[in-house]
């Protein structure tokens, strides 16, 4: 699940491991913090929703089932 608050940034939640290469180079990183990946630099931003659909893209291609919830 892909979320977004002002707050927290924009994070994916749930455990693409298999696959982080795809979230890697989407710019997302992992915080062992947080356990989640997050993209820095987001909070406080509005989400860039192209980035948003293309890793959503990719993740579905890769066979995950992706939520996206952008919360103001």
């Amino acid at each position: 699940m892909v979320t977004y608050t002002s707050d927290l940034g924009l994070r994916l939640l749930g455990d693409p491991r298999p696959h982080q290469a795809a979230v890697k180079s989407a710019g997302f990183r992992w915080s062992n913090h947080q356990h989640c990946w997050y993209l820095p630099d987001s909070r406080g931003r509005a989400p860039d929703t192209r980035l948003l659909e293309d890793l959503a893209e990719q993740l579905v291609l890769l066979g995950f089932d992706v939520e996206v919830t952008l919360v103001d």
